[in-house]
């Protein structure tokens, strides 16, 4: 579970805090190993929680991770990456978001459709099924190892890369949901034989 806790920093005399891109992610992979520690029941499966730096500047922290990873690459079975988790698409549709995932992994679908319903987590996915996902994050570095992922994406809204990219902006409910829905699926893969 993996997110990028870097942003623009200092440009063009502004300051870019990034509080949607990433702070929300490196927040939703701390608030997941917190959670999974708090069971007190070790899962069956590692999850090894990883934030690195460099995404805005060429995923630099994940292609150094995926090359020289802290576990054999092969035990690798999924990245899910956090980035972005806490817009709405728009103000209209405060549920809305994509879910982005592995082709060769359909029962993530069907894992996330169950466990919405479930937990009664009201989230209205677009499930796009593709090993060639569109924007350019961490994700990308796994899948380029063979690595299956799993991405929640709600929105880009127009603090996207910009300044004004504030904890004020923050739409902190769609930011839970997909931390716990992502906390159900992934006690579940860890504890299973998927």
């Amino acid at each position: 579970i993996g997110a990028h806790y870097d942003h623009l920093g200092i440009y063009d005399g502004h300051i870019y805090n990034g509080a949607d891109d990433n702070a929300s992610g490196t927040v939703g992979v701390m608030t997941l190993a917190r959670a999974i520690s708090a069971t007190g029941v070790k899962p069956e499966k590692t999850i090894v929680f990883a934030l690195w730096t460099g995404e805005e500047k060429g995923l630099l922290g994940s292609k150094y991770y995926a090359d020289n990873p802290s576990v054999p690459l092969e035990s690798i079975r999924i990245n899910v990456n956090f980035d972005m988790i806490s817009r709405y698409i728009n103000d209209d549709e405060p549920n809305k978001v994509t879910m982005m995932y592995s082709p060769e992994c359909p029962e993530l679908k069907d894992m996330t459709i169950r466990n919405m319903k479930d937990y009664n987590i009201e989230l209205e996915p677009v499930y796009l099924a593709t090993n060639n996902p569109p924007g350019g994050t961490d994700h990308s570095s796994f899948i380029n190892k063979g690595i299956s992922y799993l991405r929640y994406k709600p929105g880009h809204r127009e603090e996207y890369h910009s300044p004004a990219d504030e904890v004020s902006t923050l739409d902190w409910d769609i930011m839970e949901k997909i931390v716990k829905l992502t906390f159900l699926n992934v006690w579940e893969m860890a504890g299973s034989g998927w």
